[in-house]
């Protein structure tokens, strides 16, 4: 009898042991939970990014076809409606006018930032010599008028000695200075006043 208590004793204390190690090796339920968490996560941001890989896959593929397609009717326009060049505004108008020429204040010292269309000017004139051009110079109406004429005169002469220097023959030149006496519009503000200012090259 004692032989079968101890018997029994000791199956109860492996059935306990065993019990105790299933415990040590199975997870909480918070541990579970939490593992659940980190692999729905994982999935969400793996998701994510071959979501976005696709998406800039397909971006570039749009962007590839497109650098391959005809110009549209847009852009047609507007090389239809591109500027013209000196010559032909010349052609067409008898006169280039422009405000890209730039005095020092109240000086006939031109400024660097004019050279641009001063030798658009003399690479004309080299390729077209039969072109002879009247250089007239323009003002606001700020000061007195023949102060104006004499500044404008000086100025057309500046642009006139610009071009000798540039190699355009000097006889193919002329200067004058007309002042504030032939405005292109009135003179009721500082943009009317700038668009005033100006030199233009007359074909003679």
């Amino acid at each position: 009898m004692n032989n079968l208590n101890q018997s029994d004793e000791f199956i109860q204390q492996l059935f306990q042991a065993q019990q105790e190690t299933e415990a040590i090796n199975t997870p909480s339920f918070a541990e579970c939970f939490e593992n659940a968490q980190l692999k729905h996560q994982k999935m969400k941001r793996t998701k994510w990014f071959v979501s976005g890989l696709v998406i800039i896959m397909a971006s570039l593929m749009i962007l590839s076809f497109s650098d391959k397609e005809a110009p549209s009717p847009t852009d047609t326009i507007e090389v239809a409606t591109a500027s013209l060049s000196l010559y032909e505004q010349l052609e067409k108008d008898g006169k280039i006018v422009t405000n890209d020429i730039h005095f020092d204040f109240n000086k006939a010292s031109i400024r660097e930032s004019s050279m641009g269309i001063i030798q658009g000017i003399a690479d004309m004139l080299e390729e077209h010599p039969e072109i002879r051009l009247s250089i007239e110079g323009h003002t606001d109406d700020l000061g007195s008028s023949n102060y104006n004429t004499k500044l404008s005169t000086i100025r057309a002469e500046a642009v006139k000695a610009m071009l000798v220097k540039l190699a355009v023959e000097p006889q193919r030149l002329s200067a004058k200075g007309y002042g504030e006496s032939k405005p292109l519009m009135g003179n009721t503000n500082e943009t009317s006043r700038a668009k005033n200012r100006r030199v233009e090259f007359v074909r003679q």
